[in-house]
């Protein structure tokens, strides 16, 4: 949940989430928005289990590049969200650096909130109204350019990671530290890295979108819906507390929200 308050004419943000925490990759944004059966369950275990869904900046790029009828469905389902919703920092380097200083809330979207909060003074800032002020306000394109930048230094990592394997021809993965719950992220992007630089596909911007999607919900999500590549890979780390469902796992993601104890 996000607010933004005024005391004693300082502006402050409250923001909290409530369990279970759901993130949605953007298919499953515009599948539970394109349904109105899909819809109706999902709005209804937001309310029963007063959950929160977490959102973050590429979330909005995505949302926001949507046209036409696909873009009003979102609109429409991200209105009825509210403020149930928390801003999800999608920079894992951020996010890991966050972790190490022992910096709390570390997965909190600071740059995403300095970007909006300015302009819903005293109020509830809705996920609604974060699409429409990106797109008066022309927040994508500097979204855009925040994601290009974490591409190349996220392809620039790959490539040192592929290099050192090839020079390392014996070694099955790479050193990985055992999993801490208090350095969540940092765990979770090695392993993947491990994963992904044992193939020899050029990474693209897309290979880099649907890596930010994963790494920081993964870290900080207790529900995750993702791309079934990364949904695999993400249950291959074997997670202590992360349910993770992928593309054709939609039912049972439902039945597991519904079984989930109310808070």
């Amino acid at each position: 949940m996000i607010r933004v308050v005024s005391r004693e004419e300082v502006l402050e943000i409250d923001a909290f989430i409530k369990p279970p925490s759901v993130y949605l990759d953007h298919w499953a944004l515009r599948l539970f928005s394109s349904r109105d059966d899909l819809r109706k369950r999902f709005y209804e275990l937001m309310e029963d289990k007063d959950s929160t869904l977490l959102f973050s900046s590429v979330n909005v790029w995505e949302v926001a590049k949507n046209t036409g009828e696909s873009a009003e469905q979102i609109r429409s389902f991200l209105k009825i969200i509210g403020d149930r919703w928390f801003p999800l920092e999608f920079n894992p380097f951020t996010v890991i650096e966050k972790e190490e200083c022992f910096k709390t809330p570390a997965f909190l979207g600071e740059s995403f909130l300095r970007s909006y909060y300015p302009h819903i003074h005293g109020g509830p800032l809705h996920l609604a109204d974060v699409i429409t002020l990106t797109r008066e306000n022309n927040f994508n394109e500097v979204i855009a350019v925040r994601i290009e930048e974490i591409t190349v230094e996220v392809t620039r990592t790959i490539d040192e990671q592929r290099e050192w394997r090839k020079n390392n021809p014996s070694l099955k993965s790479l050193p990985i530290r055992p999993f801490d719950a208090r350095f969540p992220t940092r765990f979770i992007f090695a392993g993947l890295m491990d994963f992904i630089t044992k193939e020899s596909y050029q990474f693209t911007i897309n290979h880099v979108k649907d890596l930010l999607h994963a790494t920081v919900a993964l870290a900080y999500g207790d529900m995750v819906l993702l791309d079934s590549h990364w949904a695999n890979l993400g249950k291959r780390l074997q997670l202590p507390s992360t349910l993770i469902f992928k593309q054709d796992e939609v039912e049972l993601f439902l039945q597991q929200w519904k079984e989930w104890p109310s808070n």
